[in-house]
């Protein structure tokens, strides 16, 4: 405990666990939406914008956070769970909806 990670450990898809969003058995939606509304100022505190992902940790019971690292340019590798995120919204993305809308994203600022 307490070693940083292997780039195998890392990146290389099923050697660790990520779990988006947390099961409703063990995280209430309230926390998940503190999280979030935390993460986003997290974010407008960095001055990130646009295509971007915040590692963090989350307390299950409150939402608090603890913010890992910004990526400002995040790979889109199997350990990312970025598929599986656009896949969850309201508003699904499949995976070529969301490679568009990245590129879209990229054009219009």
């Amino acid at each position: 405990m307490g070693s940083v990670l292997s780039l195998e450990e890392k990146f290389q898809g099923g050697t660790g666990i990520n779990i988006t969003p947390p099961p409703a058995p063990y995280v209430k939606a309230s926390s998940v939406k503190s999280a979030k509304r935390r993460i986003e100022i997290a974010a407008n505190a960095l001055g990130i914008s646009g295509y971007a992902r915040i590692d963090a940790f989350m307390n299950v019971k409150n939402g608090e956070i603890c913010v890992i690292e910004a990526n400002t340019l995040p790979a889109l590798t199997p350990s990312t769970v970025l598929f599986q995120q656009a896949l969850n919204e309201k508003n699904k993305f499949y995976p070529r909806q969301f490679i568009e809308k990245l590129i879209e994203f990229g054009y219009n600022g």
